[in-house]
């Protein structure tokens, strides 16, 4: 289609263009009129069915975390397919997909785009997806305690060779590993930040002693609250320094969910490392209690 023919069309600009401001339409006709608008892939309709044949066939090849914004106002697809799109993504273990109401296509356009620049800004916080320093905390409280079984979560890898190690194992020194003895691992925490202030605050202790691990925060440095698989603000990630064993200035990296449904459990998972030591486990409580509030 020219430029001429879709500045002619108002009704198709509206569908494409809906729940937008008045404003920034006419702006985008405008912009169409003066011959602005730039084509890219996406209006190469003959690539389509090529590339979603490779799409689908190696979609389970991305493991990073994924966000999708699903939307029900989209001229392109459905509600419902955009829902089913995080079903491809099986070899991530972090799929998020927030759901936005009378939402165009172009989101970034739409009357919702500052809602969704903040959950965008949420989830990176909450993944780690900053510079160094940048301190994306976000006000709330995440507290809990309990157990977990730390054979029951993924395995840590070797920092150095790669080598896949059992979930609970320590590594004493680099490339040599300590092979966890089984068991449960015991971890309380209350963590908060408020509006202004310059980190959060809290404490964090977690032992698993068929791993030989006793942590314990020192301090905190990131909080960020974000929707999580269980809903709206059900997952919360918290960085720190922590001391284990007889090792200070550990960095850690908690997660959490907070699912309070019949049919889902809450779940913590911790990450540590330092000079001559990496650690991680995760699993769903067997028992305890996780709180997220925003």
């Amino acid at each position: 289609m020219t430029d001429e023919e879709l500045y002619q069309d108002e009704a198709l600009l509206r569908e494409i263009f809906q729940y937008t401001d008045e404003t920034v339409f006419q702006a985008i006709k405008q912009a169409i009129a003066d011959h602005q608008r730039q084509l890219n892939p996406c209006g190469d309709i003959n690539s389509v069915p090529g590339a979603v044949a490779s799409d689908l066939a190696r979609l389970n090849e991305v493991t990073v975390p994924v966000l999708i914004f699903v939307t029900d106002s989209d001229f392109a697809f459905s509600k419902e397919g955009l829902e089913r799109e995080r079903t491809f993504f099986t070899g991530s273990r972090d799929v998020s997909s927030p759901f936005l109401p009378q939402t165009p296509h172009f989101w970034m356009w739409g009357l919702t785009a500052p809602k969704a620049r903040q959950i965008e800004s949420d989830w990176l916080c909450s993944h780690g997806f900053v510079s160094a320093g940048v301190n994306c905390s976000t006000p709330g409280k995440v507290s809990g305690g309990g157990q977990i079984d730390p054979g029951t979560g993924e395995p840590a890898t070797d920092p150095l060779t790669g080598q896949v190690l059992q979930p609970g194992t320590m590594l004493i020194q680099r490339g040599s590993a300590n092979a966890s003895a089984g068991g449960q691992a015991n971890f309380g925490f209350v963590v908060q930040y408020a509006s202004g202030d310059a980190a959060p605050r809290g404490n964090l202790t977690y032992k698993d002693q068929g791993s030989g691990v006793d942590l314990r925060a020192t301090s905190l440095q990131m909080l960020a609250i974000s929707d999580g698989a269980c809903g709206t603000n059900t997952h919360a990630r918290f960085t720190g320094k922590a001391t284990v064993n007889d090792s200070a200035n550990q960095s850690v990296v908690v997660e959490v969910d907070d699912c309070a449904q019949p049919d889902s459990k809450d779940t913590f998972k911790i990450e540590m490392s330092g000079p001559n030591k990496t650690y991680e486990a995760e699993g769903m409580l067997i028992s305890g209690n996780i709180s997220i509030h925003r």
